[in-house]
């Protein structure tokens, strides 16, 4: 057994990327639904992809490197790592579900 492995911790990393993973898609595809004008989505939505990923990966980093210096496991630091992306992925999806599908006009 590794020093400082703990089969919960990764799991529960396993769980938590599986679930940022799959929001990220659908936030994928609502995106490219927006730009197709099939979803509704906000004239802002294409800068903000863009900036948020600076965001998220600065947050990141950041977050790595505080576990790393306070001394934690590389399972903890991949969970601090994780953190800011899944909140983004979470916000995300959840935000543009909410807008649904564009309604025509009749």
């Amino acid at each position: 057994m590794m020093l400082g492995y703990n089969p919960v911790t990764a799991f529960a990393n396993t769980v938590q990327a599986a679930f940022m993973l799959a929001e990220a898609q659908s936030v994928i595809a609502m995106r490219l639904l927006g730009m197709a004008g099939v979803w509704s989505v906000p004239p802002s939505e294409k800068t903000r992809m863009v900036s948020e990923k600076f965001r998220a990966a600065t947050r990141s980093n950041g977050a790595a490197v505080e576990a790393v210096l306070k001394g934690h496991t590389p399972d903890e630091v991949f969970a601090a790592a994780l953190k800011p992306y899944r909140r983004h992925t979470r916000a995300n999806s959840r935000r543009l579900t909410r807008r649904g599908m564009k309604r025509s006009a009749k």
